[in-house]
């Protein structure tokens, strides 16, 4: 009977972790497939204007690593300095670590380091004072089809600069810059690109 009783509760174990797998799996299908219905919508980016410096920068909600909800709201809010990476981008992960020297120089500046969604890749080395937020949506809603790229807003909602930065000093000196209307870096051949969805480049 013991061993019976022991084969009994092994396989009712396996059976639980089997389902719990199972679900695992099923909610993240149907969450993969509310966000491409989202991004595939009518009413999305086909609609909307291109990103342009002096026009208003597209609103968002979005939660980063640390469980903070980061936004952009209307109204006069901080600057803010969106920086675009990928994964697989080397140069990328070499900047986020050194995004502290921006908020440094810049203590009102608001830093978000934007990354594709991956529930598979390596935790970030992300320095305090910095957001992490992975947003496949963001990166479509911003147009983004080079890393990495950043685009920086001023407290009124518009868009100052934009473009690819490969050093820390381009991305010190967009944010110094009275106005930040130049672009750095356009054809910079350090610089990953986005291919799709799936993350590769």
């Amino acid at each position: 009977m013991d061993v019976l009783a022991l084969v009994s509760n092994v396989l009712l174990w396996c059976m639980f972790l089997i389902q719990m797998i199972l679900f695992f799996v099923v909610t993240r299908s149907v969450s993969e497939f509310i966000k491409r219905f989202k991004m595939n919508a009518p009413s999305g980016t086909a609609n909307r204007p291109s990103i342009v410096l002096g026009q208003k920068a597209p609103l968002f909600g979005e939660q980063d690593h640390r469980g903070e909800i980061i936004t952009l709201k209307r109204g006069v809010e901080h600057r803010t300095l969106l920086l675009f990476t990928l994964d697989t981008c080397v140069v990328c992960q070499k900047l986020i670590p050194e995004l502290s020297r921006l908020t440094a120089r810049e203590p009102s500046l608001r830093v978000a380091a934007v990354a594709q969604e991956d529930l598979s890749a390596p935790d970030k080395q992300v320095p305090e004072g910095v957001a992490l937020i992975r947003s496949n949506l963001l990166i479509e809603l911003y147009e983004v089809k080079q890393v990495p790229y950043f685009v920086l807003i001023n407290g009124e909602g518009f868009i100052t600069g934009m473009g690819l930065a490969s050093t820390i000093e381009q991305l010190l000196e967009q944010a110094e810059l009275k106005g930040g209307d130049r672009h750095v870096g356009e054809n910079d051949a350090t610089a990953g690109r986005f291919v799709g969805a799936s993350g590769t480049a």
